[in-house]
């Protein structure tokens, strides 16, 4: 709901410094429905119909919202079906941590012995409009290491190659 409004109103928001009218309902209904379930079909061009305020809570939330709502649910599902009782399904956070974790474990031992660049990682893991993001990465990449790292001390399975991204060490 919150993204039709935003599109139906955007005129009167914020950021929109080339002074962009309201979405028409139809286009802006379309557009919501399309984002809320994934789809992502777009009937217009970006930047000539939707203000920057527009893109970024409407749009950009969605995108991200609605593929990791996505991963929680089907883990919930399994996780119930799994199940002969229980009194929870899950967290949606932890659901959708783990999941990270094991997109950026697969991707890792695909490329075993091999360096990926922060941009490569962020790319296949988060998407094309993560590549700047080396936040995330770093983040995940230190919780996968808590997990899988062998002791304290430096990095023995998950080298950091300065400057450039990560090697999942070969085993010897």
């Amino acid at each position: 709901m919150a993204t039709l409004l935003i599109q139906l109103f955007q005129a009167s928001l914020p950021l929109n410094p080339a002074a962009l009218p309201n979405v028409p309902f139809p286009l802006a209904f379309n557009t919501a429905v399309s984002f809320m379930v994934n789809t992502n079909w777009q009937a217009y061009s970006g930047e000539s119909t939707l203000s920057y305020v527009t893109q970024m809570l409407a749009l950009d939330v969605q995108n991200f919202l609605s593929a990791a709502t996505g991963i929680a649910v089907l883990l919930a599902l399994i996780r119930g079906l799994g199940r002969k009782s229980a009194a929870t399904l899950g967290c949606f956070w932890v659901d959708l941590t783990r999941a990270t974790l094991h997109a950026l474990l697969a991707l890792f031992i695909k490329h075993t012995g091999r360096v990926l660049t922060h941009r490569q990682i962020l790319r296949e893991v988060w998407g094309p409009r993560a590549e700047e993001r080396r936040h995330y990465l770093r983040v995940y990449v230190a919780h996968l290491r808590r997990k899988i790292e062998p002791g304290e001390g430096p990095p023995k399975l998950i080298v950091t190659e300065s400057g450039v991204g990560y090697r999942l060490r070969a085993p010897e």
